[in-house]
């Protein structure tokens, strides 16, 4: 059997699961991370903390799961800005205003 993980950053912590090909839940993990809010509609995330969640959720579920990881054959990713040596450039910034954006969408 194949299996695929999907993982969701979010604002609060990233949240990691695996899915076989029937779309069964053979394990899940999340971890949580700070949000700095310095100023009035906006906010920050430190890029160092999705990663560490990422890999810490995405090796949880591999071993809760037992499945052998060659036996994955999808993961979700994303790209992050690195400078040279390779390292995170800054914190993210978050707008309130997409928020707000999103929100009106969903309630038309």
């Amino acid at each position: 059997m194949k299996y695929a993980i999907g993982v969701d950053i979010g604002t609060s912590g990233t949240k990691s699961v695996m899915f076989d090909e029937t779309g069964r839940v053979m394990a899940s993990a999340s971890a949580e991370y700070p949000l700095w809010q310095e100023k009035n509609g906006y906010a920050e995330q430190e890029p160092a903390d999705w990663y560490n969640a990422s890999v810490k959720t995405i090796k949880k579920i591999i071993e809760d799961s037992g499945v052998d990881a060659s036996d994955i054959t999808g993961v979700g990713f994303w790209v992050i800005p690195v400078g040279t040596p390779p390292h995170f450039l800054k914190r993210f910034q978050i707008s309130t205003e997409y928020f707000a954006v999103c929100s009106s969408f969903r309630r038309r």
